[in-house]
């Protein structure tokens, strides 16, 4: 079909839809988009030469071409720019690539080579695109290099393979080109948090309203994939949990207590997940709320007392430790954590009678945890 304005695919009266041109990829090319302005900039250059006799029919020459943003540098978005600087010799030293520190090193060395110049470009930068004001996400996680645009009059996100509108296709890491699936959860994670109305992808049609939406369910399908479509959303939270994914287990236990809201595994397990993210008042307010149901175990007791520890609240500490203790003395968690609340109180004598204690941090920890004490309540006298 050729080069369409995106304000038609999107039935969409933004002022920023109607410069903008979008042409479909497909499998071994990714979409292409042209913001129509001085200079005329593409975001990504595919790898479908007949692409650029598609921009030509639109009345855009590909000489007149300037600038290049590119997502990430896997060659279905990436190889058009050696196309085009091997048939316009007018871009050699004219055309500008824009891409992250981290893109492929042979793609920027070839881009050199062929008379191509390399703008890196970083998380948080502004860019003056085609008149238009766009930010730069970093986004790693399907490459190391994987960025997304962010054009905030119109809430339109460009997200490469960050995220796809193709039903049933997630884009998993690709560990070649430095993909990281902690990485690749954590940038969704962001995205599902910013305000988005409009996704123009890598590969798919650009999807119209609910963008941020759209992206919140990529990041649940991907952790759904993650976990196994067989398992519960308390076992994804487990293992996500296991594999220091903290975040992410929060959110699979968020799914469980939609469906039982009283799950005691689940509300321990995110008050942990809570306490170990720094999230403290938010972890101590999950424990507190199991308590006051009367379930008074020793772990909720302990995890309890370890977030009151990191919250500098040492006698409310204590006494939880106690209580646990109290209801399994043979608890190494919860002694440890009874040394540690007398130590910060003071009392070291008393920690140190405290065999699991005193053979867990006798020695180099504890002279640190006595430093940082000491110099804390120092500088406070």
């Amino acid at each position: 079909m050729g080069f369409r304005k995106l304000s038609q695919v999107l039935r969409s009266a933004a002022p920023s839809h109607r410069k903008i041109l979008y042409l479909e990829g497909y499998v071994d090319s990714a979409n292409l988009y042209a913001l129509d302005g001085e200079p005329l900039v593409l975001v990504d250059a595919g790898n479908d030469s007949t692409a650029f006799t598609d921009l030509a029919r639109a009345g855009h020459p590909p000489f007149t071409i300037r600038r290049i943003a590119l997502t990430h540098g896997h060659y279905d978005h990436a190889l058009g720019i050696l196309d085009l600087l091997n048939r316009y010799e007018s871009l050699r030293g004219s055309l500008e690539v824009l891409m992250h520190e981290d893109g492929p090193a042979t793609l920027q060395n070839l881009v050199r080579e062929k008379g191509g110049t390399i703008r890196t470009i970083a998380d948080g930068e502004r860019l003056d695109l085609a008149g238009l004001s766009i930010e730069v996400l970093h986004t790693p996680g399907h490459t190391v290099d994987s960025v997304c645009f962010y054009e905030g009059e119109s809430r339109t996100m460009f997200t490469g393979d960050t995220v796809l509108t193709v039903e049933g296709s997630l884009p998993m890491p690709d560990p070649a080109a430095g993909g990281s699936l902690a990485a690749y959860l954590a940038s969704l994670r962001r995205l599902s948090t910013l305000d988005i109305d409009f996704v123009c992808p890598g590969h798919g049609r650009p999807r119209r309203t609910r963008g941020r939406a759209y992206v919140r369910g990529v990041y649940e399908e991907a952790l759904r994939s993650v976990k196994g479509p067989k398992t519960s959303w308390k076992d994804g939270a487990a293992k996500l949990m296991a594999n220091g994914l903290l975040a992410e287990a929060v959110f699979c236990c968020d799914k469980e207590l939609e469906l039982d809201p009283t799950n005691q595994d689940c509300l321990e397990m995110k008050a942990s997940c809570l306490g170990d993210l720094g999230r403290l008042d938010e972890a101590n307010a999950l424990y507190d709320s199991v308590l006051c149901r009367g379930v008074r175990s020793s772990s909720i007791l302990t995890g309890k007392g370890f977030t009151l520890l990191r919250l500098e609240r040492f006698p409310e500490s204590l006494e939880c430790f106690d209580e646990a203790l109290a209801s399994a003395p043979g608890s190494p968690e919860a002694a440890v954590g009874k040394g540690f609340a007398l130590f910060c109180l003071g009392r070291q004598d008393e920690a140190l009678d405290i065999p699991e204690f005193e053979k867990a941090f006798s020695s180099n920890l504890t002279e640190e945890v006595r430093k940082r004490f000491e110099s804390r309540h120092q500088g406070g006298a």
